[in-house]
């Protein structure tokens, strides 16, 4: 995408999509064919696994884990050190902020 910031150390695997004012830190890791929406922040240290998208303008808090497969709704923010399963996107979170 346009504008697309990539820091030093990352990592972006095949078949990913990274669209629009997308801002990857520093040694960050995005899994096979996950899809970073537009204006999302993936801060330092954290890693997003194969499969996962991203929806727009989400803020990833440095050395969080996405999990493969999940879906993190748009305008979500997930605090630093995070780890986000599928089970507990699904069962506990829906579009709010994850601490």
């Amino acid at each position: 995408g346009a504008g697309v910031w990539i820091n030093r150390g990352a990592v972006i695997e095949r078949g990913v999509s990274i669209e629009d004012e997308a801002w990857i830190g520093t040694d960050v890791l995005i899994g096979e064919g996950s899809v970073i929406g537009p204006g999302v922040r993936i801060s330092e240290g954290s890693t997003i696994g194969p499969g996962a998208y991203i929806g727009s303008d989400v803020w990833i808090g440095a050395g969080s884990t996405v999990e493969a497969g999940v879906i993190v709704e748009a305008g979500t923010a997930i605090e630093s050190g995070v780890l986000v399963k599928v089970s507990d996107w699904i069962e506990k979170c829906g579009a709010c902020a994850i601490s």
